[in-house]
């Protein structure tokens, strides 16, 4: 049971078909939790449209000591958006945010814990071992890019495994629609202290993430946190224009007449490219836009359990 005169922690969790990892992972958090003193601990799974029987696992944890509820979403609404429904539903003076695929360590939360005891508003964990692989490539680029073009303190090598403050969550539930927790976080925070980790293999099965899923989100994180792409196609736009002007003069000057296929080959070539290019660009700019401020919900939740020491034990394959 939950005692009132104990400071609690809540532990975030977002899952979509991570069967396999829900025993394994909340065995490792209680192992690195009941030891901390002064704090107790809940953890929120937040179910995000799973196809296997992930809810039927978090259902058939049964805990004396931590406290476990979950949070059903009417189907996968993406990752991003599983953490703001755990995060609106969270209890504890603080929150900490991890994946269920048991890359994140629970073995890192007590030093977590001992930085936020020292007055962190964010505890924010980088990975010290980068993948060298194509999506670790890609990962480390954008993050070099992304500092180049913006103003925003995008950390990197951070993922969504931070502690945060009560302070920092209530910021991100008041924020609204199409809020990107890894740009918004390090934005806000005035006291935000880094600890480095080695990130695991997945305990089991294949990830829901793709590499176009983030793709997309380093694409939303550039035209929510960056003016540069409308810059970039207003310049190269003039820079297209002027090219093709230049070559109206040459042409001219050169043959002393007006040889006009040339001429339209170089305006379809260069300005009729650069305009198609432009207005994707800023077509694809006002659609995050739109996302950003539209006020229809962002996710559906179907079922709330709040976090409690006995879930309802099923039989299942867990």
């Amino acid at each position: 049971m939950i005692n009132s005169d104990i400071k609690t922690i809540s532990i975030v969790i977002p899952v979509h078909n991570e069967a396999l990892n829900i025993k394994h992972l909340f065995n490792r958090i209680s192992s690195s939790v009941l030891e901390i003193k002064n704090y107790q601990f809940e953890i929120l799974f937040v179910d995000d449209g799973s196809s296997d029987n992930t809810l039927e696992c978090i259902r058939s944890i049964s805990s004396e000591k931590i406290p476990v509820g979950y949070v059903k979403l009417s189907r996968n609404f993406g990752h991003q958006f599983a953490l703001l429904a755990g995060l609106k539903n969270a209890r504890g003076e603080a929150v900490i945010t991890m994946d269920g695929d048991l890359q994140h360590p629970p073995e890192m939360i007590p030093e977590m814990v001992k930085l936020y005891v020292k007055g962190a508003e964010v505890v924010q964990m980088r990975r010290k071992n980068i993948n060298s692989n194509f999506k670790g490539i890609i990962s480390f680029l954008f993050y070099f890019f992304f500092k180049k073009i913006s103003k925003v303190p995008l950390v990197p090598n951070a993922a969504d495994f931070r502690l945060m403050s009560k302070k920092i969550v209530s910021l991100v539930n008041q924020s609204g629609k199409g809020i990107l927790l890894r740009a918004f976080v390090p934005s806000v925070a005035s006291k935000q202290f880094f600890l480095d980790y080695y990130q695991d293999e997945r305990y089991s099965g294949s990830p829901s993430y793709s590499l176009l899923d983030s793709f997309e989100l380093g694409l939303q994180t550039i035209f929510i946190y960056s003016t540069f792409p409308a810059r970039a196609s207003f310049f190269t736009g003039t820079l297209f224009l002027g090219i093709s002007l230049t070559g109206f003069i040459y042409t001219y000057l050169t043959y002393h007449n007006f040889n006009f296929t040339l001429l339209l080959a170089l305006l379809f070539c260069f300005t009729g490219g650069m305009i198609l290019c432009s207005l994707g660009m800023i077509c694809w700019f006002l659609y995050f836009i739109f996302e950003h401020s539209r006020t229809d919900s962002t996710y559906v939740i179907s079922e709330i359990v709040e976090p409690k020491t006995d879930l309802q034990s099923e039989k299942n394959n867990c």
